[in-house]
């Protein structure tokens, strides 16, 4: 009987388990596609802040104690309960013999009850569109992937510097609804105001983004399609042979090695997070992450705030690592990675203000702030002249109650480069179109504008969500492929 009993209570917590991460899931987050749930679960997750896992645990836990209770009540075979309901409520009360009905058939009833609310979570994490996509085989990559290797790339005789920084879920909803955002008043008055200074591509007339892509919706996924113009299918690192660095691609690191760069990327948190570092130091960038800070005695062994140090750090130190490369005889492209605006909530340093009633806006808010003064600081450099600064968010934020879901684009802005913005507005543009653009913004010409799955967008030509239709191309991106691990792959 006891067995019975323990059975019966560990049906009732895995019901209670499934029922409170659908529910948690669609109140929290932005699930776009699986891609996002199968790379959380699958990925190299060491260094995730521990600060994100407890805000998890702590808004999910009352919603499970909830779900477990009422549960434990109706569901739970055992005679104490059955005794306390003819005591309080009466045999003859029927609450009393639904309580007994549910008593006697409670593990057939759970075992239902679990069938349906995995079914449910199926629904919550779009599982079954992704399952139903990659029955079908797709040809997109055959058909459109254009190898860098393949086509003439032709840098200027006076090659530009680069400058790119990466904005964790940095979206233009933010902005003013006069500039095509969702507030009344900005939240991010200064990354409002660098998108207008700069060419920024935009769905709409107004400012704007660039729409986002399955097997980019999360931090890496989003950086390595916006470094090469290829997406990061998570279905195939199932593989026994595959590789997170994705080795046959040749990327904008690749190029701008071969055409004697210094590389640097410089990011606050864990670089194995992800794979981050396995695949940047593959493509020819040095990574300078939290552990290189420790080692460099910029911070002390057991210093951790959010994922590593806060952005304050962060661009403290991005000044003396562009500093150091601006000295060496060589052009450079250096790329830094911020992390305050991460979900849960984001995070503010003592030096940020607190306009808003959401932590998560603050966050925001002083984010902006911190890029307008770095920014600044380049401008006074002897070496912005030739430096072309591209800003861009690595994916729309996860944190789906944030932001109104219907206006929802990547933040993007080109500053300081030559070309001109007469393509940039009503433009079905996605990240995979950042790859051969920040090329094109530095004044590299590029035979047949197009790299990768991504399309130059200063030229005019029509990206792939434009031909395709954004719908039918994504779904192309989730479908199955035979090609894909020979694009990525070596010796596989």
């Amino acid at each position: 009987m006891k067995k019975k009993n323990l059975g019966n209570l560990l049906l009732v917590i895995i019901f209670s388990l499934l029922v409170t991460t659908s529910i948690y899931y669609s109140l929290t987050y932005t699930i776009t596609n699986f891609e996002n749930i199968f790379a959380t679960i699958f990925a190299n997750n060491k260094g995730t802040s521990l600060k994100v896992v407890f805000d998890i645990i702590k808004s999910a836990l009352p919603i499970f104690l909830l779900v477990f209770f009422i549960s434990y009540l109706l569901l739970r075979k055992s005679d104490k309960i059955n005794g306390k309901f003819e005591n309080i409520f009466g045999t003859d009360s029927k609450l009393y013999k639904v309580r007994m009905l549910l008593f006697n058939n409670a593990n057939k009833i759970l075992a239902i009850l679990i069938i349906i609310a995995i079914v449910v979570l199926g629904f919550v994490f779009n599982f079954y569109s992704y399952l139903y996509n990659n029955i079908f085989d797709t040809e997109i990559y055959e058909d459109e992937y254009v190898n860098p290797a393949s086509v003439e790339i032709t840098f200027p005789e006076k090659k530009k510097n680069l400058i790119h920084i990466y904005l964790e879920s940095m979206e233009t909803s933010v902005f003013s609804k006069e500039n095509g955002g969702d507030f009344d008043k900005t939240i991010t008055p200064e990354l409002e105001e660098l998108a207008k200074e700069g060419i920024n591509f935009s769905a709409s007339e107004t400012l704007g983004g660039f729409m986002q892509t399955p097997g980019a919706t999360w931090t890496q996924g989003a950086m390595i399609t916006q470094e090469s113009g290829m997406h990061f299918k998570t279905i195939y690192t199932s593989h026994k042979d595959f590789d997170p660095a994705l080795p046959n691609l040749v990327t904008m690191g690749d190029i701008l090695k071969d055409n004697d760069y210094n590389l640097e990327i410089l990011m606050g948190s864990d670089g194995d997070f992800h794979d981050r570092k396995v695949f940047y130091e593959k493509h020819g960038y040095e990574v300078y992450d939290y552990y290189k800070a420790i080692e460099n005695e910029i911070i002390d062994e057991d210093y951790k705030v959010f994922w590593g140090f806060e952005d304050e750090k962060l661009f403290s130190l991005a000044k003396d690592e562009i500093t150091k490369l601006a000295k060496k005889d060589e052009p450079f492209a250096f790329k830094l990675l911020t992390v305050d605006t991460h979900f849960i909530d984001g995070y503010t340093d003592d030096s940020c203000e607190l306009p808003y009633d959401k932590a998560y806006y603050n966050s925001y808010h002083c984010s902006s702030k911190k890029v307008g003064e770095f920014v600044k600081w380049i401008k006074t450099q002897d070496f912005y002249e030739d430096t072309v600064i591209v800003i861009t968010g690595d994916h729309i934020s996860m944190q789906e109650a944030a932001f109104d879901e219907n206006n929802r684009h990547v933040y993007n802005t080109f500053i300081n480069t030559d070309k001109t913005d007469e393509h940039s507005k009503n433009r079905q543009a996605t990240t995979f179109d950042i790859f051969p653009s920040i090329l094109s913004s530095m004044d590299v010409e590029i035979e047949g504008n197009r790299l990768g799955l991504g399309v130059d967008l200063f030229s005019g030509q029509k990206t792939l969500a434009e031909t395709y239709g954004y719908d039918k191309f994504t779904i192309e991106l989730e479908r199955k492929s035979k090609d894909y691990l020979d694009l990525t792959q070596i010796n596989r």
